[in-house]
């Protein structure tokens, strides 16, 4: 196929060939989410996901696909008592590809309310995937044990 006239697919190879760290790819949409989360509004947090339809969100209690269902669990987030703060111990890359990166997380998570800081252990995986907008969460599963 001739694409001498499509410079977005000239652009597409270009992007492509710029080779990122995997590891600083998923630090930096950590650190993207919790900044998110911080300004405590869906649209920010939203930001950090991919805007195509096969985004999945998977939470301890309760899952979401789609653009509707992402907005619909972040606006139970953003309109649930307390913030979350995350604290990864550690961050282990599971999938490292051109226009993917993989990687799973272990921690804490602390929530608090009223002053009073709670803190349960969490446990992440999410897929990153580059966009024109940048690397943005297609899939995040995050959990807390079932007896906290």
């Amino acid at each position: 196929m001739d694409d001498t006239g499509d410079l977005g697919a000239l652009r597409q190879r270009q992007f492509r060939a710029v080779h990122v760290n995997a590891q600083d790819v998923a630090r930096d949409v950590l650190a993207r989410l919790q900044s998110a989360a911080d300004t405590s509004t869906v649209e920010a947090l939203a930001g950090v996901f991919d805007d195509d339809e096969d985004v999945v969100l998977i939470g301890t209690t309760s899952h979401r696909l789609g653009q509707a269902g992402l907005r619909e669990y972040l606006t139970l987030l953003v309109e649930a008592d307390g913030r979350p703060r995350w604290e990864w111990d550690s961050v282990h890359v599971f999938l490292d590809l051109p226009d993917a990166v993989g990687f799973a997380c272990f921690g804490q998570v602390v929530v608090t309310e009223d002053g009073e800081p709670a803190r349960a252990p969490i446990r992440m995986t999410a897929v990153a995937v580059r966009t024109r907008d940048g690397w943005r969460l297609r899939q995040f599963h995050g959990s807390l044990p079932s007896d906290w």
